[in-house]
């Protein structure tokens, strides 16, 4: 039997898109980014102890991680702005911002350090531009985060109407403020006060000026895990982004000099602060891709496979019963009076039958290969291949013992006891025809409501019926 996975809330109703992206966190998501925070603690930790210790000197190394961390912030960006047009709350388009911002200052921050595009030798001002605009990425970003995640959390219900104007103003405003920044950094070079001498950081940098930005990105990352509950998945990566962030800034205060084990340390978790953000955000697509699928094949209020879904895999199965010339049976089953309980106890009531039905139906069916669906209304299909005449017959009569033993409530109320017709066709002929399956089984099913209702009648189709299904109106 096919199982169909529901989402959190759908129980008994079957699934649904969650689109709440306030949603708890999922076990295997949560784990992957404990993992990732305890992974990028553990190297910090080494990279403090041995942070000094210079390292081999691949030069290729900035411009490729940089290109990697923009690359991967200017993606997380979009995907932000994109849940900012879809959902309309304002959180989403602040911290993509944060992304944007970061990833428009990658350029500039390339094009001034030292020796990467530039060779020749430079003033003191112009060796300190890229330092001062590493620190404004680390300013700006744990500050919009945490507005991000502020607004996010105190605007509940509260949807901005022109979203696409919106998103456009604040990617412009992010490219406008990254021009801003890295024109006042190169005006004023020679005015900043002093952080590198002789190619090393000063002191009163690796001292006092990468500790207050590690403690800036940790309040921060404090603040944003506390704010909201239960805890998000964007959220929970924008924690371990912030915390990551916090060890880059932290580990200059090892690596006064390039190239060392902490500096190649620091860009690494540069990488992983842009991106962890983006990986959770492409798993949600997948998961949402996933349940989008799932909730255009089943049935949203029994949790069955709903027509279209029954339709495509009937078919492939008719096929392949009928290359292999083997034996296959269709069950159509009613509920019987469902419109006198309908108009007696409601459509409610009538959705809670529907619902108890979809439910034995599930657990009368063992198989993988056995397919049941909502086949519309109040009617159901049950596909049995490989099963022998006699198997089919035990198969219909568990499920219609098993309906006429429910016991259905609606509003803590007991309710009418139900009852279900059960119409059959069997067959075993290589020249199964899916018209004459329906019409047999459709006969069937109108003969034992002819007899009485709250039975099963079964026709075996051979050879001769398969081409005249009117025959079985008379068998």
């Amino acid at each position: 039997m096919e199982n169909w996975p529901q989402t959190p809330g759908s129980a008994g109703r079957g699934p649904g898109v969650a689109l709440d992206d306030r949603a708890k966190i999922g076990i295997g998501q949560g784990g992957v980014l404990i993992a990732t925070a305890g992974l990028v603690l553990l190297a910090t930790a080494f990279a403090a102890r041995y942070g000094a210790i210079a390292g081999p000197n691949v030069q290729p190394f900035l411009p490729i991680s940089a290109t990697i961390w923009a690359l991967a912030e200017a993606l997380t960006a979009f995907l932000l702005f994109a849940r900012f047009w879809a959902t309309g709350r304002l959180g989403f388009g602040i911290i993509g911002v944060a992304y944007a911002l970061c990833s428009m200052l990658t350029a500039p921050y390339l094009t001034f350090f030292p020796q990467v595009f530039q060779t020749g030798r430079q003033s003191l001002g112009d060796q300190q531009i890229s330092i001062y605009l590493w620190s404004a990425w680390h300013v700006l970003f744990p500050l919009l985060v945490a507005l991000g995640m502020m607004v996010e959390g105190r605007s509940r219900g509260q949807i901005v109407r022109a979203r696409g104007l919106m998103a456009a103003l604040m990617l412009a405003g992010s490219a406008v403020l990254a021009a801003l920044i890295s024109g006042l950094a190169y005006a004023g070079r020679n005015a900043l006060p002093p952080v590198i001498g002789a190619g090393r950081l000063l002191p009163s940098f690796t001292h006092v000026g990468a500790p207050a930005l590690a403690l800036a990105n940790g309040l921060a990352c404090i603040y944003v895990w506390r704010l909201v509950r239960p805890v998000s998945t964007l959220q929970a990566a924008l924690v371990v982004a912030l915390l990551t962030s916090a060890c880059d800034a932290f580990l200059n205060a090892f690596s006064a000099s390039r190239y060392s084990y902490a500096w190649y340390v620091g860009k690494a978790e540069s990488i992983l602060t842009a991106s962890v953000v983006l990986f959770m955000l492409l798993i949600e697509l997948v998961i949402l891709y996933r349940r989008l699928r799932e909730s255009a094949s089943v049935d949203a209020l029994t949790g069955l496979a709903n027509r279209r879904t029954f339709d495509e895999q009937f078919g492939w199965t008719l096929g392949n019963t009928r290359r292999r010339a083997a034996n296959i049976a269709l069950l159509m089953i009613d509920i019987d009076h469902f419109k006198k309980l309908n108009d007696r106890f409601g459509h409610s009531a009538g959705d809670e039958y529907l619902r108890a039905v979809g439910a034995v139906l599930r657990s009368s069916l063992a198989r993988a290969q056995d397919l049941v669906a909502r086949y519309g209304g109040e009617e159901f299909v049950v596909v049995l291949p490989d099963t022998p005449l006699e198997g089919v017959r035990v198969v219909a009569e568990k499920i219609r013992a098993g309906i006429a033993a429910l016991d259905v409530c609606h509003s803590s109320t007991a309710l009418e006891k139900i009852t279900i017709s059960i119409g059959g066709a069997f067959s075993t002929s290589s020249a199964l025809d899916a018209r004459a399956l329906f019409d047999a089984a459709d006969w069937a099913m109108y003969d034992a409501k002819q007899r009485g209702r709250d039975r099963v009648v079964l026709r075996e189709l051979r050879d001769e019926h398969m081409r005249v299904p009117a025959l079985l109106q008379h068998g």
